[in-house]
């Protein structure tokens, strides 16, 4: 089972550096528009898509950061921030490398991000993700998050496909 403990500055970067952040898959969410209402709209997709999000490089902005760490080596990175204002943890990175998914390491790193925004004194803990990332959007809700809302328009289409929409999630501090 994988250790998850807090972040160690400098020393833990290089080998945060190398944890995984694509996925792949053949299914996204079509966001459909109907008047005032958006759905989601499960559907096949050929060829199967891939994206990678590149190299986490961001972690000292972040009051909160945990790695996953299995035979001494980090295979996973979860990192919150607090909307203090409205009492709102917000998930900002969470990547397991593709090696060590389906172990339950994702489950222990959102677990410690709830727990810290427990502690924290927050009602929720957010997050935001694509309608492409499917696998993203499956392990949320099994997590119990639920689907709060999108942007449209968050996204530069001349920099990303034209279909990604950011869709966000949330569940409730207890």
């Amino acid at each position: 089972m994988a250790l998850i403990r807090l972040m160690r500055g400098g020393e833990d970067e290089p080998q945060i550096l190398q944890v995984n952040t694509a996925f792949s898959t053949d299914r996204v969410y079509k966001v459909k528009r109907t008047g005032l209402s958006y759905s989601l709209e499960l559907v096949q997709i050929n060829p199967t898509l891939r994206k990678d999000y590149g190299q986490i490089t961001d972690l000292d902005e972040y009051p909160f950061v945990v790695v996953a760490e299995e035979h001494s080596v980090i295979c996973g990175v979860a990192a919150v921030h607090i909307e203090a204002w409205n009492k709102r943890a917000v998930l900002q990175h969470l990547y397991v490398s593709e090696g060590y998914r389906s172990l339950g390491i994702g489950k222990l790193l959102v677990q410690s991000s709830m727990n810290y925004a427990k502690s924290s004194h927050m009602r929720c803990l957010w997050l935001e993700t694509q309608n492409i990332n499917y696998p993203a959007i499956q392990f949320y809700q099994r997590m119990g998050f639920e689907w709060c809302g999108l942007d449209t328009e968050l996204y530069d289409d001349t920099t990303l496909n034209n279909y990604e929409i950011a869709l966000f999630f949330a569940r409730r501090i207890e």
